[in-house]
């Protein structure tokens, strides 16, 4: 194949790829209307200042994900969230309150109430776990990561978030090489 041309058949191809795609919400109505949703196989790149709200923006992402069910297989959508800043303590913190609705300076008075709903959404939602993993880390680490996710959990996620990614390692082992 040489590839495909845009004008053999564009109605057919248009109506065909989007048979084929199912997209899911960011949870953030303005972000889906300007990107219009995320689908499987997309990479999605988060950019602002420090201490511009990424990794709130990416927990809330995979949390809202995980609310939504994969129309294929009648199944809520997994997602890893790999943490190469913030320790795994700090950023479930943030999950909890984001997927409870709670007052993140009122966490541990409220630990029961917390668990209680999380434990009802365990059966509503797909699974949202946070790995650290050491700043410098590689591709091949999170690879290697995500296949022990896979054996123990009989599956990869649907959703994978790196945060962030400037502070990955190169496998060449050359600080400034192009790690992306």
């Amino acid at each position: 194949s040489i590839g495909t041309s845009i004008f053999d058949d564009p109605e057919s191809r248009i109506l065909k790829m989007a048979e084929n795609v199912q997209d899911f919400s960011t949870g953030i109505n303005s972000i889906d209307e300007m990107i219009g949703n995320v689908r499987r196989g997309e990479l999605i790149i988060c950019a602002a200042t420090s201490s511009g709200g990424k990794s709130l923006w990416l927990g809330n992402t995979a949390i809202a994900i995980a609310k939504q069910l994969d129309v294929k297989n009648k199944k809520p959508l997994d997602a890893v969230i790999i943490s190469l800043e913030l320790n795994e303590d700090l950023y479930t913190k943030r999950l909890d309150v984001m997927a409870t609705g709670t007052n993140i300076k009122a966490h541990r008075s409220n630990a029961e109430l917390i668990a209680n709903e999380l434990n009802e959404l365990k059966n509503e939602m797909g699974d949202v776990t946070v790995k650290f993993m050491h700043p410098q880390s590689t591709a091949s680490d999170i690879r290697a990561y995500l296949l022990e996710y896979s054996l123990l959990k009989g599956k990869y996620p649907d959703v994978l978030v790196v945060d962030y990614i400037a502070l990955m390692g190169t496998s060449s082992g050359k600080r400034h090489a192009n790690k992306f």
